[in-house]
């Protein structure tokens, strides 16, 4: 039985399957910048793994519906521009990478109970369909380096998500059902075009890292030049990544992590010396954190 099969880079051939004694199907395949997936592949339908990269694989086969163990499928770098619905109908499927292609548009329905690591990364998405929430069991989603102007509401259905990487896009804001997405331990969002911060982000009680690295817009002149950010709930923190951007003060609320196993970089330019109202400024910063703030 075929569980893994690997594609590289070397050659431009195709060895036949053979079959051993012990009935256990052997396949090597060799290809050099191939624009399809052959359709050899998809008549294995013990396959579980399946790993074609840096090619010039432009769409995915409807027959890859065949492959019912598939649990594994690694097609990025290619130049995949469109995605058949079937795909998120292997119910075996958990892993699905599908980054650094030419996808624009997802199929309206992309549920699969069976995902628990997504990434989108480096294509061309201008935005996620609702079934985005149906993905019951995923833990990591990587959006990151897309289009994407707008994010669903159904995104708070993702109740096992872990990990959310959203960097590089076009979002202004983020929904209020962010804060439902209880399980949340890593929230990465550089450079983004934010134009206020949710303040639903504070209901992430697991949380232990947040990347706000190159959001200039959000504290920009015509914006609120302080991370109004109530952190009391954000027990768990350990990162906390404010580089690069222009920033006056943070929430007083910070201080409650001053116990924490906590590091807080900010860049060297940033916040006011001093404290104002409800935000803390430099100074009570190098107090509190001492060596756990880093200034870039």
């Amino acid at each position: 039985m075929l569980e893994y099969l690997k594609l590289t880079t070397r050659y431009q051939t195709f060895d036949s399957i053979t079959t051993n004694d012990k009935n256990e199907i052997i396949c090597e395949i060799v290809y050099n910048f191939i624009k399809n997936i052959p359709n050899e592949i998809c008549l294995l339908e013990k396959l579980q793994v399946i790993k074609i990269t840096d090619q010039k694989i432009r769409k995915i086969p409807y027959s890859i519906y065949n492959l019912k163990n598939l649990k594994i499928l690694n097609l990025s770098n290619n130049s995949i521009s469109s995605l058949p619905t079937l795909l998120f109908n292997l119910k075996n499927l958990n892993r699905l990478n599908l980054s650094n292609n030419e996808i624009k548009n997802l199929p309206e329905w992309i549920g699969n109970n069976s995902l628990i690591i997504l990434n989108l990364s480096k294509n061309l998405i201008l935005e996620l369909p609702q079934s985005i929430g149906e993905l019951n069991n995923l833990e990591s989603l990587d959006l990151s380096d897309n289009q994407i102007s707008i994010l669903s509401d159904s995104i708070g259905n993702l109740k096992n998500l872990v990990v959310l990487d959203l960097s590089f896009n076009l979002l202004i804001s983020l929904p209020d059902t962010i804060g439902n997405l209880e399980k949340l331990e890593k929230l990465i969002m550089k450079n983004l075009c934010f134009e206020c911060i949710n303040k639903k982000l504070c209901r992430l009680g697991n949380l232990k890292e947040l990347n706000l690295e190159y959001t200039d817009k959000l504290f920009n002149k015509k914006c609120s030049q302080y991370l109004d950010l109530d952190f009391s709930n954000l027990k768990k923190l350990k990162v906390l990544n404010l580089k690069k951007i222009n920033l006056k003060g943070i929430h007083k609320s910070i201080i409650n992590l001053s116990n924490n196993d906590i590091k807080i970089v900010v860049s060297k330019k940033c916040l006011e010396e001093n404290d104002d109202g409800d935000f803390v400024g430099k100074l009570s910063l190098k107090n509190v954190f001492k060596e756990k703030i880093i200034f870039k």
